[in-house]
Parts: C-alpha cells; sequence; structure tokens
C-alpha cells in the first residue's frame, strides 16, 4: 500500500458586473433611472456610485425593482448638472456612464406681470356716420414675436355691431388687474355679447373666458418645452356670477410633438353667496402616461367656467385695466404666480 498527501488551491474567479447606458428618457431633473447587472455575483453586494463634482461618492438611490441578477435603482439628483455613475462591487467598479440632468425650467411670463395694452377697431354696422367704435383687448405678452399666451376674447368682439350698448355687444373675456399678489394678475371671465344686447338685455349665451399656451385659431401645439415638471402650482381667486355655483379649470399638458406624454386637471367650484375671495394655492399633479419620451412642448390652459352655458349677470360693473365698465358678465377668476415644480 502506498500513501501520500495531495494539495489543491481553489480560485473563484472574479464577479462580473456593469452598469446599462442610461436612456435619455430616464434622465429628469432630480432623478436618474438606471440599472446593474452581474452574471455570477451577490445581487446584494453591487453599489452605485456617482461623480457630479469631481469627486466618486456613494449616490443615493432607491431600488424600482430587483431580481437574482440584476437590480433597477432611481437616483438622487440636482438638476441642470452633469453626472458620472458606475457600479461598485466590493473594491472593483465598473467602465463609467454620464448623463446631464434635466433644468428647472419655467413658463414665461408666470407672475403675469408683463400685458399689451390694444384697442380695436369694430366697425358700426349700416350706419357709417357714427363711425367705428374701439374697444380694449389686453394680450399676456411684452411683445407678439415672444408670447407664450394667448386669450380667446376675439370670440367675443364681433367684426360689425349697431351704434349703440356698444360694451354689451363686444367685450374682452381676458384681461387684467393691478391687485396680484405681487403687482399683476390676469383675469379671466365669461362674457355674453349679441348685436341685439342692450344694457337690460342679453341674447346670447355667455363665453367661458380663457387664458392658455398657444395662439388663438391657430397654434394649438403649446410652446417648446424640454423638461418634465412633476407638478404646476398657481394662485387663483374666485367670484361666480349668476346667482348660483360656478366651477373653473385648470389644465396642464407635456407633449412630445403630437404624443400626450402627461396631463393634470383641476377644477374648483364656489357660490356667487361664498366667492374664494382670499388667494388660494392650486395645484396639480402631472400624471406622465409615457415615461419612454422627453417633453417637446408645454401646454397650460385656465378656463374661467367648465359649464356648457356659462352663469353670469346682466349689466354687471368690472373693472378693467380702462376703468369700470358695465357688461354682460360671468364668473371671474384671478390667476398669479405660477410656477413648475420638479
Amino acid at each position: 500500500n502506498q500513501s501520500g498527501e495531495q494539495s489543491y488551491t481553489l480560485k473563484s474567479s472574479a464577479a462580473s458586473f456593469s452598469i446599462s447606458n442610461i436612456a435619455d428618457y430616464n434622465v429628469w431633473a432630480k432623478k436618474v433611472i438606471l440599472e446593474m447587472v452581474t452574471t455570477n455575483g451577490n445581487i446584494d453586494k453591487l453599489a452605485l456610485e456617482y461623480n457630479h463634482n469631481n469627486k466618486w461618492e456613494s449616490a443615493a438611490y432607491t431600488v424600482l425593482s430587483k431580481t437574482a441578477t440584476s437590480v433597477k435603482v432611481q437616483a438622487t439628483v440636482i438638476p441642470a448638472t452633469g453626472y458620472s455613475f458606475r457600479a461598485k462591487y466590493l473594491n472593483s467598479t465598473s467602465s463609467v456612464v454620464t448623463c446631464t440632468t434635466e433644468s428647472e425650467n419655467q413658463i414665461d411670463n408666470s407672475g403675469f406681470e408683463s400685458w399689451t395694452n390694444s384697442t380695436v377697431k369694430i366697425p358700426k354696422k349700416l350706419i357709417i356716420s357714427y363711425g367705428n367704435f374701439t374697444q380694449n383687448v389686453y394680450y399676456p405678452w411684452s411683445s407678439e414675436n415672444t408670447k407664450w399666451w394667448d386669450v380667446n376674447s376675439k370670440a367675443t368682439l364681433p367684426s360689425q355691431i349697431t351704434p349703440s350698448n356698444e360694451n354689451y355687444k363686444a367685450f374682452p373675456t381676458v384681461s387684467y388687474t393691478a391687485s396680484g399678489r405681487n403687482g399683476k394678475a390676469a383675469q379671466i371671465m365669461a362674457i355674453a355679447v349679441n348685436n341685439a344686447n342692450t344694457s337690460g338685455t342679453s341674447l346670447s349665451n355667455a363665453i367661458a373666458g380663457e387664458l392658455f399656451i398657444g395662439s388663438y385659431s391657430g397654434n394649438t401645439t403649446g410652446h417648446s418645452f424640454t423638461t418634465r415638471p412633476s407638478k404646476m402650482q398657481f394662485y387663483y381667486k374666485y367670484t361666480p356670477k349668476g346667482g348660483g355655483s360656478d366651477t373653473f379649470e385648470a389644465y396642464i399638458e407635456l407633449r412630445n410633438g403630437a404624443s400626450v406624454i402627461g396631463y393634470g386637471t383641476l377644477t374648483k367650484t364656489a357660490t356667487s353667496a361664498a366667492p374664494i375671495s382670499n388667494w388660494a394655492l392650486g395645484e396639480i399633479t402631472v400624471n406622465y402616461t409615457n415615461t419612454n419620451l422627453k417633453a417637446t412642448a408645454i401646454y397650460v390652459r385656465f378656463k374661467s367656467s367648465t359649464a356648457s352655458k356659462p352663469p353670469y349677470n346682466i349689466n354687471t360693473s368690472v373693472t378693467i385695466p380702462a376703468g369700470s365698465k358695465n357688461c354682460h358678465g360671468g364668473s371671474i377668476l384671478l390667476v398669479d404666480d405660477l410656477s413648475l415644480v420638479y
């Protein structure tokens, strides 16, 4: 019999691991979504590091999903910043992937401080000797070449009227007040106009006032916009007319080309007896229905009434920048200090 001893050295192979390339739609203002993978290692030993200030450090993140070989995480980041990411396994690190986070972009003239005051000539029908009637129109921009917002006042400014009771036949739906939170605020209301109207009679339904991003009877695709907010906030007051209740609507939409990728709506109801007289905060959460597309445009709309036939008062006094005027006017919605939250 022979006996002997043999020795063996067991070598463990290094774990193979990597970090995925970052899809552009997974890069937001305050979060980045990415995935780390290992084929033969312990998934629980994978960690995430980032560098955005010339120093590698552990990244703050939450786990979105995990399997035995992969983990998808959401890293917490700061806006408008370049980041490098890498996976770490024990003392080894992976190759690096990079991205730049979205900015916290805001909507132009969101405080509604910039307005253009103009007049439109509305010809007197049939009786030329009376000349033209001029009505004030208010647009929420300082220059039409750079405008974001528009109004539907043209819907209540007929091309011709008879030569009496002019305010009851042509009146703007949108103007502004100097009594905003920090200056001016948008004033949106329903207006009933008809060529046969008098100060005591209205022969038409009111048209709800609308303030929106785009162009009246033109561009309804909003304005170019490349970031994705999580919420829209604004301040409002609301004074219903017609003796009962009324409801206003605020709406936001994010688009990629013709596709809606996110939206949100807020409606508020008040009564003539209990108006919302103090500035209240409105907040809309944006519901993203497609997170695999970046934003290319934004659309926002404020509507003074959601009713198909908005209520209004006959011969009611309204203060516009031109002074106190009488018209057949509906509920008044004041909007100020809009902001996007990321």
